[in-house]
Order: structure tokens, then C-alpha cells, then sequence
């Protein structure tokens, strides 16, 4: 499957004006794991009691698409480490977020907080869904964020 998205980084008070606009929505934690891999990265991803295991490809074209295959598992983290790190793989880095979903033009559109104090706004969904709600939101203007929260992570440290 092909993911398509624009993410954009955003200020505290542009984060609040779209956590109101969109009445506050539910907040919850994912913690990441993620294994570089030459032309993209697998991530475990935990929400809640759920696993979800994907592997991304790099990103090419106007907004960030790529190829994206995922699937849920039940096996525990220390499996699923386990087992990436006998396949040869080793973690590049893990972290943590706090994301709210909500929708818009058959676009899913994602608020998280990465670090405590990085506010970004992704909208998913086919191209012209995503340039028709960026207008909308009157982010059509702002500049695009290309690189993966696992680049952006590691240019800080």
C-alpha cells in the first residue's frame, strides 16, 4: 500500500487553535521503536495494548508517500525485539509521542507532540484530499516537513 502524507511542524499556539478547533480530541501515547533499514525503516509501534509492526519505504514525490506495509500482532515487546534482533537488525532509536486523530475530506489528520515541545500536524489521504484540507486549514502556505519523526529524532541529538 502506497501512504501519502503531508506533515508539518507547527507552533504551540497554532497546536492549541487546531486541539480546539477540532474540540479536543482524545490523546493518547504511541511509543515507537524503529530499525533503519537502507531505503527506509521497520517500527514497532505500541498504543494501548496493541503492536503494530511496519515497514516503510522512503519517501518520495510532492508530499511524503510511501510504501507502507503493516500488520497488528499479539506477541510482547520483548518478542518482537527479540526477534527483530535475530533477523540482524538493530534499534536505531525508540520513542514516544502523543497523537489525537480526527478526519477531514477523507483525510486522517493527526496532532502530535513529539518531545515534550515539537508540535506537528499530519493530514493523510489521496493527493488532492491533502491540498484541499491544508487550504482549509490554512496550512497551504506553511512548509512541508519531509523528513520521518526517525530523521528528525536523530538530526537533534
Amino acid at each position: 500500500m502506497i501512504e501519502t502524507e503531508a506533515k508539518i511542524k507547527i507552533t504551540k499556539d497554532e497546536f492549541e487553535n487546531f486541539v480546539n478547533k477540532f474540540k479536543r480530541p482524545y490523546f493518547f501515547v504511541q511509543e515507537n521503536i524503529l530499525y533503519e533499514l537502507p531505503k527506509g525503516f521497520v517500527r514497532i509501534r505500541k498504543e494501548n495494548e496493541k503492536k503494530i509492526i511496519t515497514l516503510k519505504k522512503s519517501a518520495k514525490g510532492e508530499f511524503n508517500s510511501r510504501t507502507e506495509i503493516e500488520f497488528e500482532t499479539k506477541s510482547s515487546l520483548t518478542t518482537l525485539k527479540e526477534f527483530f534482533k535475530n533477523l540482524g537488525l538493530v534499534e536505531t532509536i525508540s520513542y514516544r509521542k502523543r497523537r489525537a486523530n480526527t478526519s477531514q475530506n477523507e483525510c486522517l489528520i493527526s496532532l502530535d507532540i513529539l518531545g515534550g515541545d515539537d508540535y506537528y500536524i499530519e493530514v493523510e489521504g489521496p493527493p488532492e484530499k491533502i491540498k484541499q484540507t491544508l487550504r482549509e486549514l490554512k496550512l497551504d502556505n506553511h512548509e512541508l516537513e519531509t523528513k520521518s519523526y526517525l530523521k528528525i529524532i536523530c538530526s537533534q541529538e
